[in-house]
């Protein structure tokens, strides 16, 4: 829900901006937020401020502050944060996850959702999380990326993601974060599944979804790159038996809990910093 450039603005991460008036009536909105939500709360100590990286629309974040913490959210694009304000307050931040406004040491607990997959280099991430977390520190992670698929629509959208993420760098799955963790300063301290979602979908309204560029993979595409992109998944869709007939679809991702690590050294950043009120330090 979390976009934020997704919420991080290095060279090569996704915006947000254009998708940010629509984004929560395509996304599932507040009601998938608590849903979400819910999976992070046992994980997160209650008396302690919780630093919400990628917040979106800050629906995750809302639903958290319902379950009785307090969040401070943190994202890139102005539109979203438009949104997230409306639902936080103004404990919200224009910042790029990869250069964090804040102190070292400065919160006990990070959460972000479907954020690592949107950001150009998912290792900057960590490693700015892991110095603003107290030495075991919680980052608990709800991954973007889809688990492989066990439907042919699905394997077809499985591989022009493949296709475009050749070296894998956009993988925020518990596998290849378990390899970045360490060289952030994270210990992986738990990995689960949230519950499965179904839905109905055609082959050809999975080609047309394609067409239309809403997946988050396609939007960095100009129009000419986005078609060659497609082209061949396009043409497989179209092509199967009874295009038009809806097929029952399973989706789920991954929860992925981090530990900060307390004998990994935590180089403070020069410059003006941030405590997590928000003043400058």
């Amino acid at each position: 829900m979390n976009g934020a450039e997704v919420g991080h603005g290095a060279t090569g991460s996704y915006g947000f901006d254009g998708v940010a008036p629509r984004y929560d009536g395509t996304r599932g909105g507040e009601e998938r937020g608590r849903k979400v939500a819910a999976r992070l709360v046992p994980f997160l100590d209650p008396d302690a401020p919780v630093l919400d990286v990628g917040t979106g629309t800050g629906v995750v974040g809302r639903a958290l502050v319902d379950y009785g913490h307090t969040v401070y959210g943190l994202d890139l694009s102005p539109a979203m944060l438009v949104r997230a304000r409306q639902r936080l307050g103004p404990v919200v931040v224009a910042a790029d996850a990869a250069r964090l406004p804040f102190r070292a040491a400065a919160f006990r607990q990070a959460v972000s959702v479907w954020v690592l997959q949107m950001v150009a280099d998912a290792s900057a991430v960590l490693a700015e999380v892991a110095r603003v977390l107290e030495p075991g520190g919680r980052y608990v992670i709800a991954s973007g990326v889809l688990l492989p698929a066990d439907d042919p629509i699905g394997v077809v959208y499985e591989q022009v993601w493949r296709n475009l993420d050749g070296d894998g760098r956009r993988d925020d799955r518990s596998a290849r974060l378990r390899l970045l963790a360490p060289g952030a300063g994270f210990t992986v301290e738990h990995t689960g599944r949230f519950e499965p979602t179904y839905h109905r979908q055609s082959p050809a309204e999975a080609a047309a979804f394609l067409e239309s560029g809403a997946p988050f993979f396609l939007w960095a595409l100009d129009p000419a790159e986005r078609e060659r992109a497609i082209a061949p998944a396009v043409a497989v869709l179209r092509s199967m038996p009874d295009p038009d007939r809806p097929r029952t679809r399973r989706t789920q991702r991954e929860l992925v809990v981090l530990r900060r690590d307390p004998q990994f050294g935590a180089m403070r950043r020069p410059g003006r910093t941030r405590t997590a009120e928000g003043a400058d330090t």
